[in-house]
């Protein structure tokens, strides 16, 4: 399968639930949306069993995918936080992994794929080469989910969540943009 580099994409994602993606996603759309027009995205791959997991959203596309542009800033949903932390529009894809190719290709029509993007997932880092990848896991949870593991090799960085200190804000130091492209900080 032939991955595209996308350096203009910051990808987040995480061994699971509530390690902390979309709170360290708003603090570096926060620390960039002034600057740079950021779109948001948030994908998930359906598997059999885990509808109930990734919330109810309406506007169905293609059979096997679906593409929504969240525009509710009422709304508790992960996309909701990252369009009121600033992101200029936002979307969620949500599709099976044998879709996952043209769920992706049917949002780069909707959205020009070298816009400044941050990502919320790990099932694309099989198509997309961004241009930071970071993994977090859950720290007390040392086992990672068994299909995080493979993405482990992909990451540069892995972050580990401490749901006591509630420090994963504090992480967005480690990520720049410069001149469209998504870096870790000091690597110019």
């Amino acid at each position: 399968m032939h991955t595209i580099s996308l350096p203009s994409m910051l990808m987040i994602g995480g061994s699971g639930r509530n390690v902390g993606k979309t709170t360290l996603i708003c603090a570096i759309i926060r620390k960039f949306a002034h600057s740079t027009p950021i779109i948001g995205l948030k994908v998930t791959c359906i598997r059999p069993n885990e509808e109930d997991f990734h919330g109810n959203h309406e506007q169905a596309l293609p059979k096997n995918f679906r593409i929504f542009e969240e525009t509710n800033t009422r709304s508790t949903k992960d996309t909701a936080r990252m369009l009121n932390a600033g992101a200029q529009r936002v979307y969620f894809i949500q599709s099976t992994q044998q879709q996952m190719s043209l769920a992706i290709d049917a949002f780069f029509k909707i959205v020009n794929q070298h816009s400044t993007i941050i990502c919320e997932t790990r099932s694309l880092r099989s198509l997309i080469k961004p241009g930071v990848f970071i993994l977090i896991s859950d720290q007390t949870d040392m086992i990672l989910k068994a299909k995080a593991t493979e993405f482990e090799s992909f990451a540069d960085i892995h972050l580990h969540f401490d749901a006591q200190h509630h420090t994963m804000e504090l992480q967005a130091n480690l990520i720049d943009l410069y001149e469209g492209k998504w870096q870790l900080s000091g690597d110019k």
